[in-house]
């Protein structure tokens, strides 16, 4: 929305998918950009491809030799709550498919042996950010990279968009005045012209859904497992997030 950005409309997964189409690839899958302009994509699991895709390695040496200074920005959130998350929207996207089992969440994260929390889970490893954040720190410093917090960008949008617009170099453009909190929702909506028109924008309907049903001990074991795993990511970050 901010004047002086422009980004691709799709999740392009070029450097974890799509590597082998080339550059010239990418590029046409960004959109027309003017002088002083940044051009920018989003693409969900960059930055959690580092065990066996060549991810980081190819960001690194697409900065290095085609795109000049190249700034990272990393959206995360609680990881229980991530967690409670992507098993809602995997269980949604799974009924739509005859014949497949949709097991409780509890098979998907607890250990049968000892019904402690199974960190062999892909949908448990996703949410243990220092790993992922070791081998981005090889290759980025700390001025590259800039990691939003989930919540904050939907309970103070105003504050956490102004610290990105720091974070890009970008001029001065939000304004309170350009947020609102839709209740129903439970998210922030967009006014590109407050005071002088009624257009808004609002996230999508796949969007702020109500988490399956949990029981209370299978939270306090997420929390628990997660907690020291947070830790370490608020040192290699620098910013504590305050998760429970």
């Amino acid at each position: 929305m901010h004047p002086d950005v422009v980004g691709a409309t799709k999740e392009i997964y070029f450097f974890n998918g799509h590597y082998h189409k080339g550059l010239e690839w990418y590029r046409e899958q960004m959109p027309p950009s003017l002088p002083g302009q940044i051009t920018i994509e989003k693409s969900p699991t960059y930055f959690t491809s580092t065990d066996k895709v060549a991810t980081v390695e190819r960001v690194y040496r697409f900065s290095k030799v085609v795109s000049g200074e190249l700034k990272l920005l990393v959206v995360v959130r609680d990881p229980t709550e991530r967690v409670l998350s992507d098993y809602t929207d995997t269980k949604l996207r799974l009924k739509r498919v005859k014949g497949v089992e949709i097991k409780p969440i509890e098979a998907y994260v607890l250990n049968k042996e000892n019904n402690g929390i199974d960190n062999t889970s892909s949908i448990i490893r996703l949410g243990i950010y220092s790993h992922y954040l070791k081998k981005w720190a090889q290759y980025f410093t700390n001025k590259q990279l800039q990691f939003v917090s989930g919540e904050s960008l939907v309970y103070n949008t105003f504050e956490e968009i102004v610290l990105v617009e720091k974070f890009l170099n970008l001029t001065r453009y939000f304004t309170r005045k350009h947020f609102y909190f839709n209740k129903r929702k439970g998210f922030p909506c967009f006014r590109p012209n407050p005071g002088k028109s009624k257009m808004h924008f609002c996230l999508p309907a796949n969007k702020g859904r109500k988490h399956v049903p949990i029981s209370s001990k299978t939270v306090q074991l997420l929390r628990d497992f997660y907690r020291p795993h947070n830790e370490n990511f608020y040192q290699f970050c620098n910013k504590s997030f305050n998760w429970p």
